[in-house]
């Protein structure tokens, strides 16, 4: 949601700036021009914005006593029973597809340097979990 309202903010600010643009230079409204300005605004949320990489998996995920937190999501961890954890040539992917939430799926990225002691951690706290790579 935050995106959301971040990525509406910024598109609002291109047609100020489009607006302001059209009324300095004296043009008529060219969607040419238009996309000129919405253009960068649109790659920037997509491509780099939507890539967040988590530096330190071990913030996100850690457990307390019979409960996993995931950021903010909360889940018994006699619940969790797979556990996906696996890395690409450029980063460690985490999820818990068996256990969404209003039918999303908790998941991030991570630095792929932090794969191991998130495996070892989630192995020594969550018993009788599997992992999925």
């Amino acid at each position: 949601m935050k995106n959301n309202t971040q990525l509406i903010l910024a598109l609002a600010a291109s047609l100020i700036c489009y607006s302001t643009y059209i009324v300095l230079i004296d043009k008529p409204f060219s969607l040419q021009a238009l996309n000129l300005f919405l253009f960068p605004v649109i790659l920037y949320f997509v491509f780099i914005r939507s890539r967040n990489v988590e530096q330190s998996p071990l913030k996100a995920v850690r457990v307390e006593g019979q409960i996993l937190y995931v950021y903010k999501q909360v889940f018994n961890i006699n619940d969790i029973n797979k556990v996906v954890i696996d890395k690409t040539k450029r980063h460690g992917v985490f999820a818990l597809p068996y256990n969404q939430v209003d039918g999303k799926t908790t998941e991030f990225i991570f630095n792929k340097d932090a794969f191991e002691s998130l495996k070892s951690y989630l192995l020594q706290n969550i018993p009788n979990v599997k992992i999925i790579e």
